[in-house]
């Protein structure tokens, strides 16, 4: 288990164990048939990393969506190796996180002399 984005930040010796996929509530949003789908998507991909990004163990062991959103159909799965996964949950809520405070930005204001025109 890696360290949370907190545990780094607070310098925290070691991982919080609060924060892991045990003790997530996002397991209530998966379908009840969740763990075939997984399975399937395992051995669709033959436990193969679908990403093979760096530092990619290759052997697949987590299932991921490719989009964003509950589309839990097979053709929306692919399998991931942990360390891939990790990266593109980490890539995935830094854009989240900027897209945010992107839109948290107060816009430019208008010039004075811009006012009544």
């Amino acid at each position: 288990m890696g360290k949370c984005s907190s545990c780094v930040k607070n310098r925290t010796a070691e991982p919080r164990p609060d924060h892991n996929w045990l003790t997530s509530d996002r397991r209530t949003g998966l379908p009840a048939d969740w763990d075939s789908r997984r399975r399937k998507a395992l051995s669709r991909d033959g436990y193969r990393c679908q990403l093979r990004w760096r530092g990619c163990t290759e052997k697949a062991t987590d299932v991921d969506h490719r989009r964003r959103g509950n589309d839990h159909a097979l053709s929306n799965l692919q399998s991931v190796c942990s360390t891939c996964h990790k990266q593109k949950t980490a890539k995935e809520s830094a854009a989240r996180k900027a897209a945010l405070k992107a839109r948290a930005r107060r816009p430019a204001e208008r010039h004075p002399g811009e006012l009544h025109a």
